[in-house]
């Protein structure tokens, strides 16, 4: 039997994706957003959703008045906390 003993470092780092500077995904995901010309506006159930979430308004309000405000702002991607999964069906 041919054994080798397998360097565990060399392993891990040919299984892993290439590394890409997060200032470089921040830049290409900033430039992607300028260029749409709608909003984009994410409904979530799960309140646990919004811990992955980060520079971009959250709002947990979906009424009338909130809606037209989020339709005036500024912002292109909108994220609405809907917590809809407390809710009785």
């Amino acid at each position: 039997m041919n054994e080798k003993n397998l360097d565990w470092n060399n392993f891990t780092k040919k299984l892993s994706p290439p590394a890409i500077p997060g200032n470089k995904i921040n830049k290409e995901w900033l430039n992607a957003v300028d260029r749409i010309k709608r909003k984009i506006i994410v409904l979530d159930d799960d309140p646990t959703g919004i811990q992955t979430v980060h520079s971009i308004p959250v709002y947990t309000s979906w009424d009338l008045s909130t809606l037209r405000q989020i339709m005036k702002d500024k912002y292109k991607v909108i994220y609405i906390l809907t917590n809809s999964r407390a809710l009785t069906s």
